[in-house]
């Protein structure tokens, strides 16, 4: 690489600087959504926002026809699948944006 093709010391310091922004949008956005998830033929209904804070669960009538350990096996497979959707999220987000700095 010439002299002249080498990226400066300010130039890496904005992409840095814009790289940071954008990571922390991706942040916010993500954080301002709100993931559903259910199990057990929709027994179980809850809602995460980015910020994996429980922000809604619905449980049908059907449930109470379980024992208790089962009704919460039920909101712990609904609470995975609502954390695993974060996590694609980001990680898509993410993916999308270091696309972006390569072209």
């Amino acid at each position: 690489m010439s002299t002249e093709n080498k990226p400066t010391m300010q130039h890496i310091m904005n992409t840095s600087k814009e790289v940071h922004e954008k990571m922390e949008k991706i942040q916010d956005e993500v954080e301002k959504t709100v993931f559903v998830a259910s199990s057990g033929l929709e027994e179980i209904t809850l809602s995460l926002n980015g910020k994996y804070e429980l922000v809604d669960l619905k449980i049908s009538d059907k449930c109470h026809e379980h024992p208790s350990h089962v009704i919460a096996d039920l909101i712990l497979e609904a609470h995975k699948g609502a954390h695993l959707q974060i996590a694609q999220a980001t990680r898509e987000r993410i993916i999308n944006l270091a696309n972006n700095l390569s072209t």
